[in-house]
């Protein structure tokens, strides 16, 4: 093998070697929906890269969770995560939603940026809300709705649309990690209707992409080289 083409190889192997640790068989999806204490709806251990789970209970009508992750995205993104809750008509005031959406055994570079950003509706809540909060966190322990890290998080009051970030957060998590998005709505009246969605994206790093460019361009110079020498 020649110079050149081992130099092709090295830079083709490289650009291997430095995506495949995002490679994972299986991470699974888990949601959580809390009444104060009470859980009221679950869905656990989800393949596949979607999951979803409705809950009801004295204080809230209707709550739907979804979530999109990998391999339906790309890892270690977990986003498009979503959720809709309404109050009922009886109402103990105040009352507190929690709702936790994780992903597991997801796997990375020592060192990756991940995008964060939060979106919130409350236009139909008329007012009745006291808390509102949104966080996503990593954790290096590959745990069920692990907080090990805060990347970042979002609160909302009044009434109207917002939004925030991307806010880029350089995390480490090791070889297998977790993430996890947390809602926390605290009511304070009933037929009240709130949404809400966070999203984790992968930021790719600039060395990385240049690497990557620096691979492809390797085999396209090795292929010409044998395409002369077979002429």
């Amino acid at each position: 093998m020649n110079m050149f083409r081992k130099s092709a190889f090295a830079a083709t192997m490289a650009v291997g070697l430095s995506f495949a640790p995002f490679a994972n068989a299986a991470p699974t999806l888990s949601i959580e929906i809390r009444d104060g204490a009470t859980l009221i709806g679950s869905a656990m251990n989800v393949l596949g890269g979607s999951a979803s789970a409705t809950a009801s209970s004295a204080n809230f009508n209707t709550i739907s969770v979804s979530a999109l992750g990998v391999p339906t995205l790309p890892s270690p993104d977990l986003a498009s995560q979503s959720l809709q809750v309404t109050t009922g008509s009886t109402f103990t005031n105040p009352a507190t939603l929690q709702v936790m959406v994780t992903q597991q055994g997801l796997t990375g570079f020592p060192a990756v940026n991940l995008a964060n950003t939060f979106t919130g509706n409350t236009l139909t809540s008329l007012g009745r809300f006291s808390l509102f909060t949104i966080a996503n966190y990593y954790d290096s322990t590959n745990a069920a709705f692990g907080m090990g890290t805060l990347m970042a998080s979002a609160s909302y009051t009044g009434i109207g649309s917002f939004s925030n970030g991307p806010t880029t957060f350089a995390a480490t998590p090791g070889a297998l990690f977790s993430q996890t998005s947390i809602y926390t709505i605290t009511f304070t009246g009933p037929q009240s209707a709130i949404s809400s969605s966070a999203q984790i994206v992968n930021v790719p790093e600039p060395a990385s992409m240049a690497l990557f460019g620096a691979g492809l361009l390797g085999l396209a110079f090795a292929r010409r080289a044998r395409n002369r020498k077979q002429v």
